[in-house]
C-alpha cells in the first residue's frame, strides 16, 4: 500500500520499514470487538482499515482459563466480591429469577455462594431476600421475608461437597412461592428437593438494601465465606426451561453465556477470572489495587469488587 502503482524506493539497497501494526480498540466510540460488520461486511473478512490490520477488530476466541479460589479466605464472612445495592437485583416475591454458576468444595458448614440479603441483624427473621446457600454439603436456594414465616429454603437432597466441579441452576418461576415449586438442577439434572422447618409460603416482598455478595458469609453476614471455587456467574430475570439448563451446563463444559438462547435475560454475567473491559482491563482479585474488579460479560456493567481477596485467588483451576 505505497499509493497507486507506485513501488517502493529501494534505490539505496535498504528496504523500507512496514507500518508499525496497530490495534484498535475503538471505532466511534464502540469496542471494535463488539463490531459484527461494517457496511455490511463481516469483520472476519476485513483485511485491512486505513492501513490497520483487520485482525485487530476480530474477538479473540472464547476460553475458560481462570475461577476464584475462596478457600483462602473459609470461614471469613468479610472475604468477598461485593456489588452495592442495585435495583437491578430487587427480584419480587411474584418475579421470576434463576441463578446459574459452577462450583466445586468440600466443607460441610453453612456458607454463602451468591445472593442479595438483609444485612444480618442478629435474627433469622430479619433475612429478607434470595441467596445460594450450602450446609452439610447440601446447596439450598431461599428465597424469603421472613425466614420460618414468610418464604421458602429449597435444598438438594444430596450432598454435592466432593471436591469435584458441579454446575448449579435454580429457579423461581413468577408463581413459585413454595420450596416445593422450586426448581434446583445439578448437572443439568432436576434434583429432588426438601426443605428446612416448614414449607412456609412467600407471600411479602423480598426487596431489601443489601449488597449483592459472592463468597461471603450466607444471610447478609451470618455463617461463613465459601470455602471453594466459583466459576461462571450468571443471574437471569426468568425461570429457564429445561433446555436452556441443558444449553448452560453443555454436557459439563462451560460455554459463553453471552451466547446463550436466553441471553436477552441475562442481569449479570461474571466469568470470575477470565472477564474484562477492553483497554487492558482484565479480571483482578487483588483487593489492594482500588480499580481491581470482576467485570460483568453481561450489557449491564455491574461489575464486582474484591472486597479482602488477593491476587492469588484467581486461580488456573476450572470445570
Amino acid at each position: 500500500i505505497y499509493g497507486a502503482g507506485t513501488p517502493p524506493d529501494v534505490s539505496n539497497g535498504i528496504a523500507p520499514c512496514p507500518p508499525p501494526e496497530i490495534e484498535v480498540k475503538t471505532i466511534s466510540g464502540i469496542a471494535a470487538t463488539s463490531i459484527k460488520t461494517i457496511a455490511g461486511i463481516s469483520v472476519a473478512n476485513i483485511k485491512n482499515i486505513g492501513g490497520v490490520d483487520g485482525s485487530s477488530l476480530r474477538p479473540t476466541p472464547w476460553a475458560n482459563a481462570y475461577s476464584i479460589d475462596f478457600t483462602a479466605a473459609a470461614h471469613a464472612s468479610t472475604d468477598r466480591l461485593d456489588l452495592p445495592n442495585n435495583t437491578d437485583f430487587d427480584f419480587e416475591y411474584t418475579d421470576p429469577l434463576s441463578v446459574s454458576l459452577w462450583f466445586k468444595f468440600t466443607s460441610t458448614a453453612w456458607q454463602g455462594l451468591i445472593g442479595k440479603s438483609n444485612v444480618w441483624g442478629g435474627s433469622f427473621t430479619s433475612i429478607r431476600g434470595w441467596q445460594i446457600v450450602s450446609t452439610v454439603g447440601e446447596l439450598q436456594f431461599w428465597c424469603t421475608n421472613a425466614y420460618q414465616s414468610n418464604g421458602f429454603q429449597a435444598r438438594t437432597t444430596s450432598a454435592f461437597n466432593d471436591g469435584d466441579w458441579h454446575n448449579l441452576v435454580a429457579i423461581k418461576c413468577a408463581t413459585c412461592y413454595t420450596a416445593a415449586a422450586a426448581e434446583i438442577w445439578i448437572d443439568g439434572v432436576s434434583q429432588s428437593l426438601g426443605y428446612y422447618f416448614t414449607n412456609t409460603t412467600l407471600s411479602a416482598t423480598m426487596v431489601n438494601s443489601g449488597d449483592i455478595i459472592m463468597g461471603g458469609a450466607a444471610f447478609g453476614g451470618w455463617g461463613s465465606g465459601f470455602d471453594g471455587n466459583l466459576d461462571e456467574v450468571g443471574i437471569w430475570s426468568k425461570a429457564l426451561s429445561s433446555g436452556e439448563v441443558a444449553e448452560i451446563y453443555n454436557s459439563g463444559a462451560p460455554t459463553d453465556l453471552v451466547t446463550h438462547s436466553a441471553v436477552s435475560n441475562l442481569v449479570s454475567y461474571w466469568r470470575n477470572g477470565d472477564g474484562s473491559a477492553g483497554g487492558g482491563l482484565v479480571d483482578s482479585t487483588d483487593s489492594t489495587d482500588g480499580s481491581a474488579r470482576i467485570y460483568d460479560m453481561s450489557a449491564n456493567s455491574h461489575n464486582m469488587t474484591p472486597v479482602n481477596l488477593v491476587a492469588g485467588d484467581k486461580v488456573a483451576v476450572v470445570p
